[in-house]
């Protein structure tokens, strides 16, 4: 029926060192005194030490950062309304967790650290939240064809890195995790999210955030994505229902899952009332 969305693997090591005995009468080995290090005299010139070199793996997630920027893909349009909502699932009861991401912002030092402020709702509440969005990660996908992508200025990839987004009211907690992204160029908004993927780190293609709200000891499981539909096949075989019009189980709908097909601006600021 259900099968859990967030695994956490906790491990111990332990590590015992015996003595090997010194036979009796054997000669014991004299110590070596390291090298006293040269001190270098004032004024003189130092050595430049040698910079590590980057991977190519690292090279090339490098310059896709610098020339991709991903913001427009992140950022919430309130033009395409609830359609463009991240929709997920709170705490191993699946209450429904949804989000969006209002100004995301490049880093002008670091092209792939982002700077983002948003809102969530859960369970009909609304809390803001800011924080960043760190990529590290770079992997190309298969190239598509010219019929499937006729703008090629680079090839469709994976990116994948952490967030970290603190609510700023209410609960005062911290979403934290992954994020992996099958992202795709893009005519008008220069990149967009990739759907057709194989099965990967995103899930099937598109946008997935993945990880555990926090407030001091207390932790719960969270997830979600840009394709609510894809993502919760996987979580929940019962979620959904109807061979023709998709519609979710009425079990759920206490959980928030009642208003889903309801086009409810909730992330608008609250308009101020007048005499």
């Amino acid at each position: 029926m259900h099968q859990a969305f967030f695994l956490v693997v906790a491990g111990f090591l332990a590590a015992a060192s015996t003595a090997i005995p010194v036979p009796t009468g054997a000669e014991q080995p004299t110590a070596v005194k390291p090298a006293a290090k040269a001190t270098p005299k004032p004024g003189a010139a130092v050595k430049p030490q040698p910079k590590t070199a980057a991977s190519p793996a690292a090279s090339k997630a490098q310059a896709f950062f610098r020339r991709v920027n991903l913001a427009p893909l992140l950022r919430f349009n309130p033009a395409e309304g609830s359609s463009a909502v991240m929709n997920g699932f709170y705490s191993y009861e699946y209450w429904r967790l949804e989000f969006v991401l209002l100004s995301v912002k490049r880093d002008a030092k670091q092209p792939n650290v982002y700077h983002v402020r948003g809102k969530s709702r859960l369970k009909r509440r609304v809390t803001p939240f800011s924080g960043t969005i760190t990529l590290t990660g770079y992997a190309a996908l298969p190239k598509p064809n010219l019929y499937d992508l006729p703008y090629q200025p680079w090839r469709p990839a994976t990116v994948s890195g952490t967030f970290s987004f603190r609510e700023t009211s209410g609960r005062r907690g911290v979403f934290s995790g992954q994020v992996d992204m099958d992202v795709a160029p893009d005519r008008d908004r220069q990149v967009r999210s990739w759907c057709c993927s194989p099965d990967n780190e995103t899930r099937g293609g598109g946008i997935l955030f993945e990880g555990q709200w926090r407030s001091g000891k207390e932790q719960v499981p969270v997830i979600w994505k840009d394709d609510l539909f894809g993502l919760a096949r996987q979580i929940l075989t019962d979620f959904e229902i109807g061979s023709r019009d998709v519609e979710i189980n009425h079990k759920y709908a206490r959980k928030g899952w009642d208003t889903y097909w309801e086009n409810e601006e909730w992330w608008a600021e609250s308009p101020v009332a007048r005499l």
